[in-house]
């Protein structure tokens, strides 16, 4: 997995494509495109990316990832991802165990201990 801007670079030239076809297929102008592909403003919206992941047949889920990591300003690691990943897949374990066994849940009708107050 590379950066965004290199791999829609690389794909756009692969596949023959000028910046200005590109563009009108994105509804944009070759400025911003060449802006993006040479890394000066931010990648694209999501919905953007998606036509482009379309039009240059690549993968548009790698696309978004890539698009996100540059987003936020970071380079993580493939070893970070797959730890942030696996502790969302964790949390996510456990809220599902907790829905479908009750834990962690109150008993519907329950009351709390009243508090004296002075």
């Amino acid at each position: 997995m590379g950066r965004f801007c290199d791999v829609v670079k690389a794909a756009r030239k692969a596949k023959g494509l000028t910046l200005e076809k590109v563009a009108k297929a994105i509804k944009s102008h070759k400025g911003y495109v060449s802006g993006f592909e040479n890394d000066k403003v931010s990648p694209p919206s999501a919905p953007i990316v998606v036509r482009l992941a379309k039009m240059l047949d690549l993968d548009v889920e790698e696309l978004l990832v890539l698009r996100l990591l540059e987003k936020r300003g970071r380079l993580l690691t493939v070893r970070k991802v797959h730890q942030i990943c696996g502790r969302i897949l964790e949390e996510d374990a456990k809220r599902i165990s907790e829905e479908t066994t009750g834990v962690g849940r109150k008993e519907v009708g329950a009351r709390e201990p009243a508090v004296a107050t002075a």
